[in-house]
């Protein structure tokens, strides 16, 4: 059985700065095994891309032949159902039954596909799954929904095929985006546009990391719940009364954003927490909410995806539509669900060093080189996990700025992760979480601190990666030899407002633009002399 989960505009016109549909992909299944997921953005260079995901099809295709998919599952984009009906009068099925024409098409909602792509991600058959996100979504039974549910909690049994939908309201993502849209307007003295994907999908990323430059003495809890779950009331009001810096306003917001998610998993955890807890939706990639989440509650087995974000919706879609039929399989690394390439013929090898030679390459990095690292296949979800990579020494403070001013061009308020041996974690970071998606923020001790302090922030915390075994893995060993430091700075390969690179030709193409000295691809090392 063949099946496609699409997310993107389908059936209308769906240009981008007129849609607010962000992150589109595409994930394909056969007989319950994942084949490929890639975002719409990677392959047409248009950051946030929520177009119809036509390359990504193709992409996660292969050979195969669209006359050969047997089931298409789409995600609706969560208008509540009168609307749909009027406004799309079927037209996403009937396109894509004419893209498909021997395959049956059904839809589902959007945080069904946010559940589904968690849910079936992980290994254990039963347990609930926490859905918390900016948009929202229409309740994906057939009762008619009156208005757009910001939360969900599902009760699955992956063996039964059963899934128990509670639809609750709270406004975190929506309320966080719009806060970090006024604290980073005032930051930067920029006037942007908020329904322009390019900023308002990467806003509360941004003032995640300038929140450790406030003061904690501004904390003041700004959100009440209603009395009974699940009759959530989040207001969290206008901080713009407050004579507080932008450092400060980000403070207070993610002290809120943080202690409200506690106190809601607190209330949860009486009546409805299983043993198993999966958590998605755009909310997750908030690092410091899932560090206190996961250090509150540590009786509990939590599930974070490396694609919680709408980019991981087609994976939720394809995986549903596969265990209609099939088991479906967990992958070995939900990291790279993207695809491998070779090295182009056009590199001539005879030109450059073709056979890798790792030390070489940690003696770079330990010079205090720029190394874009390419390797096998590419991340699914919003960050650089190993295989699109850039990489640099943490030794060194002014490497922060070096690469924030000269390499990515970014704010400089910035930090970055570090990606770290995963037999060396417990030596230099307090919490001590295994986190091979980057999902969590961790104190760096304090006899460490001058070891890294290009990815120690200014609150002492890191983003960490925990690798134990592949190429990335070897090249720490081999930088540890000569370094004394398991640890290496690792960013995105891209520039701001680009996308992280998908094919070789991308990476040769960032390589030659950016301020980065060596290129490892595949086996071959690349500088530019």
């Amino acid at each position: 059985m063949k099946v496609l989960g699409i997310y993107g505009s389908i059936g209308f016109d769906g240009s981008l700065r007129e849609s607010y549909i962000h992150d589109a992909s595409a994930t394909f299944f056969i007989d319950g095994e994942h084949i490929c997921s890639v975002q719409e953005e990677r392959l047409s260079g248009l950051k946030y891309d929520g177009r119809y995901p036509e390359k990504s099809i193709d992409y996660v295709l292969g050979e195969i032949p669209k006359e050969e998919v047997d089931l298409v599952i789409f995600v609706d984009i969560g208008l509540e159902n009168w609307v749909k009906e009027h406004m799309f009068e079927g037209k996403p099925h009937k396109f894509l039954q004419e893209v498909f024409p021997n395959a049956d098409v059904g839809h589902i909602s959007h945080h069904q596909a946010h559940a589904y792509s968690s849910i079936f991600s992980q290994e254990s058959n039963e347990g609930v799954c926490i859905v918390i996100d900016g948009g929202g979504s229409h309740n994906w039974t057939r009762q008619v929904s009156l208005g757009l549910e910001k939360c969900s909690l599902v009760y699955f049994n992956k063996r039964k095929n059963q899934f128990r939908y509670l639809p609750f309201n709270g406004e975190w993502g929506l309320l966080h985006q719009t806060w970090s849209h006024h604290i980073f307007c005032k930051k930067t003295k920029q006037k942007i546009d908020l329904n322009d994907p390019l900023y308002h999908c990467s806003m509360s990323g941004k003032i995640m990391g300038l929140a450790a430059y406030g003061s904690s003495k501004h904390n003041t809890k700004l959100y009440e719940f209603g009395e009974y779950f699940p009759q959530v009331q989040f207001d969290m009001r206008d901080p713009e009364p407050y004579p507080l810096t932008a450092e400060e306003k980000a403070q207070l917001l993610q002290y809120n954003f943080e202690e409200s998610l506690i106190e809601l998993i607190l209330r949860l955890d009486e009546d409805y927490l299983e043993p198993v807890v999966c958590l998605t939706g755009g909310v997750f990639l908030n690092i410091n909410a899932n560090t206190s989440i996961v250090q509150k509650f540590k009786n509990r087995k939590f599930h974070i995806t490396p694609f919680v974000s709408d980019c991981g919706l087609s994976y939720g879609a394809a995986a549903f539509g596969a265990s209609l039929w099939n088991e479906v399989q967990t992958p070995d690394n939900l990291a790279f669900l993207g695809r491998g390439y070779n090295t182009p013929k056009q590199i001539d090898v005879s030109d450059y060093d073709n056979s890798l030679d790792l030390s070489k390459v940690a003696k770079y990095l330990e010079e205090g080189k720029i190394v874009g690292w390419y390797q096998g296949r590419s991340e699914f979800g919003p960050r650089a996990l190993g295989n699109r990579s850039i990489l640099m020494s943490p030794k060194y403070k002014e490497n922060k700025d070096i690469i924030n001013e000269k390499v990515k061009h970014r704010e400089e308020w910035r930090p970055f992760a570090g990606v770290i041996l995963k037999d060396y974690l417990q030596e230099y970071f307090e919490e001590g979480i295994d986190s091979p998606y980057m999902l969590y923020s961790q104190t760096v001790k304090e006899d460490k601190r001058d070891k890294i302090p290009a990815i120690t922030h200014v609150d002492n915390t890191c983003r960490i990666q925990t690798v134990s075994e592949g190429i990335l893995s070897e090249l720490l060993e081999e930088y540890h030899k000569i370094s004394g430091v398991p640890v290496l700075l690792n960013t995105s390969f891209n520039d701001s407002g680009e996308p992280i690179v998908e094919t070789p030709q991308d990476a040769i193409d960032a390589f030659l633009n950016m301020n980065i000295d060596y290129l490892v691809m595949n086996n071959t090392i690349i500088g530019k002399n």
